[in-house]
């Protein structure tokens, strides 16, 4: 039996996200999607101390597990109600995102996508990530699609590499995963 050697550079998860995408074409694209996926002051700077909290609490996981659970409940706690007090214009505006299972990693994704594209494609990425609705933009490279089953008609799968440049989503999202590992796992990191 050959033994297959698979390399990951980041844990991966399936998870639930809203999902806005868009192709890249030229520098006017890229613009654009850049344009619109700028965040607003207040919401940059809740991203930010959110980031801050995310890494203090990860590194209490292994000295304090409850302390660290307690610390993302309640950050997730106050997450979600800026969410509901901040104004809309403040707001990842969610209706313009389609909420889909992904297959997801701090180097790159998979989703299902209605239309066909070519490996090389740029696509611009924005996700609403749950249940904190922080707002992620990203570009990525289309390294494979695929048809859902024979009939094109389903759908594609869609892999996507994550471009150079995309650090600072790329580390939420890391932190993101991270948290809902911890989650999905029950913060348990085995018998100690």
């Amino acid at each position: 039996m050959k033994k297959v050697d698979e390399k990951r550079s980041y844990y991966r998860i399936n998870d639930s996200v809203g999902l806005k995408y868009s192709r890249i074409e030229s520098s006017e694209d890229n613009a654009v999607f850049a344009a619109s996926a700028a965040a607003t002051p207040l919401t940059a700077e809740l991203t930010v101390i959110d980031r801050e909290l995310n890494q203090l609490t990860n590194s209490l996981w292994s000295e304090s597990p409850l302390v660290a659970q307690a610390l993302g409940l309640l950050n997730r706690k106050l997450t979600l109600f800026a969410a509901h007090a901040l104004p809309l214009e403040h707001l990842t505006p969610m209706n313009q995102y389609r909420e889909m299972l992904v297959s997801i990693s701090g180097s790159g994704m998979g989703f299902n996508a209605g239309e066909q594209f070519e490996p090389g494609v740029r696509l611009g990425l924005m996700l609403a990530l749950k249940p904190s609705n922080i707002g992620l933009s990203l570009t990525g490279v289309v390294t494979a699609c695929e048809p859902l089953s024979e009939s094109a008609d389903e759908g594609y799968w869609v892999r996507v590499n994550f471009e150079p440049g995309n650090e600072a989503a790329q580390e939420q999202l890391i932190q993101h995963i991270v948290q809902r590992q911890c989650a999905q796992t029950g913060g348990q990191s085995g018998d100690s």
